[in-house]
């Protein structure tokens, strides 16, 4: 695609990344500024999929950071694009622009990036190519002392002087962060004027970042007391603070963790025919495989009795009960929490538990690895049906690891 605009010159774009998580007005404004200051044809907005450069905090899913971003980037000449969590893996800046070099060829690419992602600029994966593939566009707040300051690093900084391949642009500050939106979320303050009012919509409809009521966790609690022998309500219990640890760590949402640690067990005790009529009523069906296989019903029946009898209407906890036994593609970092603190919480003593509690500290997809051999190793052993949804994972993590190999920063 060859991109050149009506006047000969070569197209410009803007290329604006992040986890937008979520999109906020401070994000709009930016974007805005930097339009006008450049003269952009277009932008295109890129929900990361991973940042390789931190843990991000509650990180939504992609599919709702990608809506999200539509709707507060709607119009021209804003196009929002899935490339990188189509690409999945960690999203590496370097990547994205290879690609976007190869797509519009002959466009001038412009990256956008604060002033603090300037100063770590020298650590990202392959500085230097980026640098050949676009322009870096650094938005610096009103303040002389601040542009001077950033001048003085653009030349003199650790890659030396890069100043023919930066643009700095003035732009009227937008005091807000991303985290102190969430937190805010969190506790149900006020956000007016800090989010889009179409993304605001979004978040209450799916129920993103909110806390969910402890209150309601203690009749999750007892409820499970209830349905459960004592020593499989301490394994809850245990799970779900195992679940909550997990989810800071890695960037789940850690309310969301602890519950679905309380409920993820909640059919285990019942009787097989119970556990066929709660799926039965919630009309969810069995394949042959899960038929044959009445050790995976628990988690069905789990997530059919959670959201039919308990009212339990958040699709992230539905699914990571739904599948802490078998994983599958595509799960999301909640659902490999809660799969992984089944395997690690406090009462386990099966042999392997202490490698298995160290890979759960090194990386998820490694600890995932560690579990899916475990489990498809014992079941080829006793002549079990092994699901088809713990085949497909377990191979998702294979190739993304082949694919992926090992980078150093952003």
């Amino acid at each position: 695609m060859g991109t050149e605009a009506a006047s000969g010159r070569p197209e410009r774009i803007g290329v604006f990344g992040g986890t937008f998580n979520p999109p906020h007005s401070g994000h709009v404004h930016l974007a805005n500024a930097l339009v006008r200051s450049l003269g952009l044809s277009r932008v295109l907005i890129i929900p990361a999929n991973l940042p390789p450069h931190k843990q991000a905090q509650m990180l939504a899913s992609g599919e709702d950071r990608l809506q999200m971003c539509r709707l507060a980037f709607a119009g021209a000449p804003f196009e929002v694009s899935a490339m990188e969590l189509t690409r999945g893996g960690k999203s590496y800046t370097y990547d994205t622009l290879a690609a976007l070099h190869a797509e519009y060829r002959g466009a001038e690419l412009y990256l956008f990036l604060g002033t603090d992602m300037l100063l770590t600029f020298h650590q990202w994966y392959r500085p230097q190519g980026i640098l050949e593939l676009c322009r870096l566009c650094v938005a610096a707040r009103g303040a002389m002392a601040e542009y001077q300051s950033l001048e003085d690093y653009i030349r003199n900084g650790p890659l030396g002087d890069i100043s023919s391949r930066v643009t700095l642009c003035i732009a009227q500050p937008f005091p807000l962060s991303s985290t102190e939106l969430r937190e805010r979320l969190r506790a149900g303050r006020s956000v007016e004027g800090l989010l889009p009012q179409a993304v605001y919509g979004y978040i209450q409809e799916k129920g993103l970042y909110h806390m969910l009521d402890t209150q309601r966790n203690s009749e999750f609690v007892e409820a499970i007391r209830i349905k459960l022998r004592p020593e499989r309500f301490t394994h809850s219990i245990n799970v779900a603070q195992a679940a909550e640890q997990l989810a800071r760590k890695y960037g789940a949402d850690p309310e969301k963790a602890y519950t679905a640690g309380i409920l993820h067990d909640i059919m285990k005790n019942s009787p097989p025919k119970e556990q066929l009529a709660v799926m039965e009523q919630a009309g969810m069906p069995l394949t042959a495989v899960e038929r044959a296989n009445p050790k995976l019903w628990h988690a069905m029946a789990g997530e059919a009795y959670v959201r039919c009898v308990l009212h339990v209407q958040d699709e992230a906890i539905l699914q990571a009960i739904r599948y802490h036994t078998t994983a599958r593609a595509g799960m999301s970092t909640l659902e490999k929490v809660l799969y992984i603190a089944d395997f690690i919480s406090a009462d386990r003593d099966y042999d392997g538990v202490e490698g298995m509690r160290k890979a759960a500290g090194v990386s998820l997809e490694q600890a995932m690895l560690e579990g899916m051999r475990f489990c498809i190793v014992d079941l080829v052993q006793t002549g079990q049906v092994i699901h088809t949804d713990s085949v497909e994972a377990y191979n998702e993590i294979l190739i993304a690891e082949a694919a992926q190999g090992e980078k150093p920063n952003a």
